[in-house]
């Protein structure tokens, strides 16, 4: 039975238009069908682990899937909760997807813009980080594509900015100045907001 379903896929694929054409131009298409102008957020339930819900297109037959893999999992950017599903997501993620992986948001859970102690944070996003290298770097995985939330203060407000993993290094923490906890990377100044409580007790 197995030998007539890779016999059917061979078929298949041999009269699909799509592999008539050039490498390039089907990589163009996968391009404009599977890739996200938004993070794809990583599905989790009881009943399974992290992961994101790939596209039909990869199971059109084994040709379609091998060439368009690295396109879902090396263009999109993956989304996690927390980093406690980031964990399980790359424990159980392949090592062929997982050399592939271009970023995963993996900090959602922290909520910089209101913390009271900045650096301990970036230190616990330093050693978590350093942990998923040591478990998992033999099997692939890039540290840069760890993607880390910066708070970051715009004309309209503050928003995040989610930088590579092995910037968190070049943070370096500076004196609270009126409610705000300022850092400089890339000759940028960044700003983190403080709980108002604090802003106030600082003020009296």
């Amino acid at each position: 039975m197995a030998a007539c379903q890779a016999a059917s896929e061979v078929h298949t694929a041999s009269e699909s238009p799509l592999l008539k054409l050039p490498a390039e131009l089907r990589n163009y298409i996968y391009t404009l069908a599977i890739v996200e102008n938004k993070p794809i957020r990583l599905e989790f339930s009881i009943l399974s682990k992290p992961h994101p819900l790939e596209p039909t297109m990869l199971a059109v037959n084994w040709q379609v899937r091998r060439e368009s893999l690295p396109i879902f999992y090396g263009r999109n950017i993956f989304s996690a909760a927390n980093s406690l599903d980031t964990t399980t997501f790359l424990r159980h993620i392949s090592a062929d997807k997982l050399k592939m992986l271009r970023g995963v948001q993996a900090f959602t859970e922290f909520k910089l813009a209101r913390s009271l102690d900045v650096g301990k944070q970036l230190q616990c996003v330093g050693k978590r980080v350093d942990e998923w290298q040591k478990e998992h770097g033999a099997r692939g995985l890039r540290v840069d594509a760890i993607l880390v939330p910066l708070p970051v203060i715009r004309a309209d407000g503050v928003e995040f900015e989610w930088v590579a993993a092995p910037r968190v290094k070049d943070w370096v923490t500076a004196p609270r100045v009126n409610g705000w906890v300022t850092w400089e990377m890339d000759s940028r100044v960044h700003f983190v907001r403080r709980e108002e409580s604090a802003v106030a007790q600082s003020e009296e």
